[in-house]
Formats: C-alpha cells, sequence, structure tokens
C-alpha cells in the first residue's frame, strides 16, 4: 500500500494491526484505496442504497459507532466508512499542521469502498463522525461495553519517536445541586452520581466499580489513592501487587506526579484512566512521560484509557 508518509503507515497499523506492518497489508489492504476522493465518492454513491440495506440486515438496524449521546434515537441509518475516503486528521495530529486563513489543513486519500471498509451507523453518530477515524467498537474485544460512547483514539508521540494510540471515550455528567460538600478541591466541579456528590475522577471510579472492578482515584496532589470525597472517606491502600506496579512507574519517571487520574482493576486487567473536561483541560507533559515509561513494563497502550468529559 502506497501510504505518503511512513507515520500514516505505522498510525494505520497500531490501529488495526496491533503495530503488526505486515498484517496491516496482508489483512486490511481491502480497507484502502489512494485514489482521489471525488471518484471514490462518484462511485459510492451509485451503490449506496444497495449497501445500506445489506448493512442494515447485518447489524439487526444497531449503530455500530455508539459516539453520540443521542445514538439511536432517531432510526435514520447510514451507510459510514470505517476509513474515511477522505481525512486531515493525520495532518493535524501526527504533522500537527494548521489551517491557515480560511483554508483548512489539507485531506488525504485513504479509505475504500469495500464492503470490509463499511459499517452501519445511525444519523447523529455518522454527522458527529465527520470525517474523523474512529473504529467501531466491534473491532475491540474488551470488558468495557459500559464505555457506550468511544470517539477517535488519542495519539501520543513518545520520546523514542513511535506513536502510542490510546482508546478515547466521550462521557456527560450531571451537575450537583443538593448541599455543598466540605471540600471542593480548590473548586473542582462536582457530579450527581445516583444521589452522591463526586468528583468526576469518583464518578468513572463508581462506573467501573458498578460493573465489578475495584479501583481508586490517584489524588497525586497529596499523593494519596481514594474511594470517596477528602474530608468525608479517608484514603485507601492499593493491594501489594499495584502499589509496587504504579512505584515502579514512578521511579522511572523520576517524578511525583505523572500517574493517570483513575486506576482499576479487575483479575489481571487493569487500567489507567485520564480525564479531561472538553475544552478546560489538555493532556500535561508529565502523563505523556507515565505513559511512554509504562510501555516499558508489562503494560501496553490497550491499559490506557483517555476520558473527555462534560457537565
Amino acid at each position: 500500500m502506497n501510504f505518503e508518509y511512513p507515520e500514516d503507515r505505522e498510525f494505520f497499523a497500531n490501529l488495526l494491526a496491533g503495530g503488526d506492518e505486515k498484517k496491516l497489508e496482508t489483512e486490511f489492504s481491502d480497507y484502502f484505496d489512494f485514489r482521489h476522493p471525488a471518484i471514490k465518492r462518484w462511485e459510492f454513491n451509485k451503490t449506496k442504497k444497495k449497501l445500506l440495506v445489506e448493512l442494515i440486515q447485518k447489524y439487526d438496524e444497531k449503530c455500530q459507532l455508539r459516539i453520540h449521546p443521542d445514538c439511536g434515537k432517531e432510526m435514520v441509518w447510514e451507510p459510514d466508512h470505517i476509513i474515511p475516503l477522505s481525512t486531515n486528521e493525520l495532518n493535524k495530529k501526527l504533522r500537527h499542521l494548521v489551517r491557515i486563513s480560511n483554508e483548512k489543513v489539507s485531506a488525504q486519500s485513504f479509505g475504500s469502498n469495500h464492503q470490509k471498509n463499511l459499517t452501519l451507523s445511525c444519523k447523529r453518530c455518522n454527522s458527529f463522525k465527520k470525517h474523523r477515524i474512529i473504529i467501531p467498537r466491534s473491532f475491540y474485544k474488551d470488558d468495557i461495553d459500559f464505555f457506550k460512547h468511544r470517539v477517535e483514539n488519542e495519539v501520543f508521540l513518545l520520546s523514542s519517536g513511535k506513536q502510542a494510540l490510546v482508546q478515547k471515550y466521550f462521557l456527560a455528567f450531571t451537575p450537583w445541586k443538593g448541599a455543598p460538600i466540605p471540600n471542593t478541591y480548590n473548586n473542582k466541579p462536582v457530579i450527581d452520581w445516583n444521589g452522591e456528590p463526586v468528583f468526576a475522577e469518583l464518578a468513572v471510579l463508581r462506573l467501573f466499580q458498578s460493573h465489578g472492578w475495584d479501583g481508586v482515584w490517584v489524588d497525586s496532589y497529596r499523593r494519596k489513592y481514594r474511594v470517596g470525597l477528602p474530608d468525608v472517606v479517608g484514603p485507601i491502600k492499593l493491594p501489594q501487587k499495584h502499589e509496587e506496579l504504579i512505584g515502579s512507574i514512578r521511579a522511572k519517571t523520576n517524578r511525583s506526579g505523572g500517574c493517570w487520574d483513575v486506576f482499576v482493576y479487575k483479575g489481571e486487567k487493569v487500567f489507567f484512566i485520564e480525564l479531561k473536561r472538553q475544552k478546560k483541560d489538555r493532556i500535561q507533559d508529565s502523563q505523556r512521560v507515565w505513559l511512554d515509561n509504562s510501555l516499558g513494563t508489562c503494560l501496553s497502550s490497550d491499559n490506557f484509557l483517555f476520558l473527555e468529559w462534560v457537565i
């Protein structure tokens, strides 16, 4: 496959084939077509109605994206290209190009009209996706299906020059309207989680706990592990093996902070979860360093989740 840049090949190998570029070539070549997007769109429009009928039957009228909070409220279905026919996402994420004046960042041609590269989406999710690269949930074999709204992967550029793609999700929270809590930790937003006032980190922890996971909010500022609001519930200790895992990563970073916000575990499976409030927060260098050093242990990028939230 003739990718314009080697980092594009690496991106799609990580996204689709677990980083294996040979597997990308042998198993996913049908997903790509580098011809001009206008040609591909013309060909697609000729068969769009027939393809939609086949996709509705294949997926039993169930949206495969599930990235919009109102997914499925309108029973209007559209065929969606898993790899978009064209997109400027890689130019923005990997090459950090920015728009100049009224000119958008230039797009690249990637996706094909092959049946393998098509899935079923509701109208809301397809509109929300635009030309972003969002892989359907059916591609992933994990046990966090309760995270309903998956969005495009977050790309982390590591010190080695390699990429790490981290699963990214979206959650909308309800603000707390009850009695004020005793300590807002420098005015952190307070969320209503089933009638309990919590911070966003604790809301995510409660979500995992409700599905059989254990875990903690990693209060890096005070170097504590918490399962409840400060001044309401005291800090706790992690099981020794998890304490040792976090300690070993912290020693490699040579920093006191940087650990991701929430750490959860179930059996042998663990996740580090970083939360960022939409349009309010951004990724810190210390969090990139934590991810980079974690990947040199027994962990992979599959052990990390990125969560964008609103209230």
